[in-house]
């Protein structure tokens, strides 16, 4: 076999066309299967098997394919309103938490006063 990679959109194309002379066979390297389609293509057998090939071919590169989704643009927009108005979140959080931690720090320095007053009335 070849070591440069054979594009299979080419050999469906010619398996559907020239399948009959097994010229696809030759194009992936299989150039044994190509001499048997072409020393019996008079026989109207690798037509048929062509026609096949052709089909198998094209089936496998809709295998190979990566899911597409069609709707995808109206994810990525979604997903950049959620992210957005995540931020929008964090923001108000981040707000609320320096509020609370402002609370917080005026809540415990008024414990500790009332700590340190019962001590001083001693």
């Amino acid at each position: 076999m070849s070591i440069l990679k054979k594009n299979k959109n080419i050999a469906g194309v010619l398996a559907i066309f020239l399948g009959t002379l097994g010229i696809h066979r030759f194009y992936m390297g299989e150039w044994k299967v190509g001499l048997a389609y072409l020393l019996f293509f008079w026989t109207g057998v690798p037509t048929i098997l062509g026609v096949i090939d052709g089909v198998r071919y094209f089936t496998e590169l809709a295998e190979e394919a990566p899911d597409v989704d069609l709707t995808k643009k109206s994810l990525v927009i979604n997903d950049v309103e959620e992210t957005a108005s995540k931020e929008d979140v964090d923001e108000n959080t981040e707000d609320d938490t320096e509020d609370n931690s402002e609370d917080s720090i005026e809540e415990k320095t008024e414990d500790l006063d009332d700590i340190k007053e019962p001590q001083e009335d001693k």
